[in-house]
């Protein structure tokens, strides 16, 4: 998927990306990877649960790349860095990858972008994440494959106002996603610490299709310093600014200062399992 200015104004949609790339048979890719039988299924919640944790310890986040030679939105590129190479990507082409796969299984599934200057955008740069909408027996969640140290790992029930916590994980949140009280056909994004608290909106968005041209647009603001990022099965290391965060499910955390190139890719290697990168190129650490 090249984008050409020809293209700018179609619409993105899976179904022509996966006619594009018929060559790839993403459960035969993906699923080996996961230490998933290749005939798993999603018949249930449960099992997009379990796909999106397995994913989320298995692929890394970073923006190595569009550091050093801005974004590339191509699935022939994403299929390299992901699955081949297994260094991981930024949340667009993460997203992909993983609306591809869902894609495959028949799963009727869209690509969303937040709105820029939604209402109380609480963390910066949010407004250039990429995200899935998937429809499943009859009813929309929100499944978002990478929102790095922000991930819930599971689907979320679009109109569920209760709310909704993660089962596989020891994430005390609850989640929801509601319709805006003050703006038609806008969805906001809900969580909150535990049942006491009042939820905070964490993004707003719409269901609106999204065309080419604003990935490409919104792919070259993901310029926001090196970031690396990966869950593990206690809970998840984050760097970003010098300091390699190491947080766990309990509540407690570790924090490393990183003062130099050799420091950095040996963290990189040692928990991101990223191999052979080279930082030279790349001004913004």
């Amino acid at each position: 998927m090249e984008i050409y200015e020809k293209d700018y104004f179609l619409n993105f949609e899976y179904e022509e990306l996966k006619l594009a790339n018929k060559k790839y048979n993403f459960k035969e890719l993906i699923l080996p990877k996961l230490n998933l039988d290749i005939d798993f299924q999603l018949n249930c919640l449960d099992d997009f649960e379990l796909l999106m944790v397995k994913f989320a310890e298995y692929f890394p986040y970073n923006n190595i790349d569009v550091l050093r030679r801005g974004p590339t939105i191509d699935m022939d590129y994403i299929v390299e860095t992901m699955i081949e190479k297994g260094d991981g990507n930024i949340c667009l082409n993460y997203n992909i990858l993983f609306g591809m796969l869902l894609q495959e299984y028949g799963i009727q599934v869209q690509l969303i972008k937040v709105i820029d200057g939604g209402e109380d955008l609480v963390y910066p740069n949010i407004e250039f994440h990429y995200f899935n909408v998937m429809k499943f027996k009859n009813k929309k969640y929100l499944v978002d494959a990478c929102f790095t140290f922000l991930s819930c790992y599971f689907p979320i029930e679009i109109g569920n106002e209760v709310g909704q916590s993660p089962k596989l994980t020891n994430n005390s949140k609850i989640y929801r996603i509601i319709e805006s009280e003050t703006e038609n056909g806008i969805l906001i994004y809900q969580e909150k610490t535990n049942s006491l608290n009042d939820f905070v909106n964490v993004f707003s968005f719409n269901l609106n299709q999204i065309s080419v041209g604003q990935l490409k647009y919104s792919a070259n603001y993901f310029v926001t310093g090196l970031v690396f990022f990966i869950k593990f099965d206690q809970g998840y290391y984050y760097y970003t600014n010098g300091i390699l965060k190491i947080s766990y499910d309990n509540g407690t955390k570790e924090i490393i200062n990183v003062n130099n190139n050799t420091q950095l890719l040996r963290i990189v290697s040692k928990y991101f399992k990223i191999k052979n990168i080279d930082l030279k190129s790349i001004k913004n650490k």
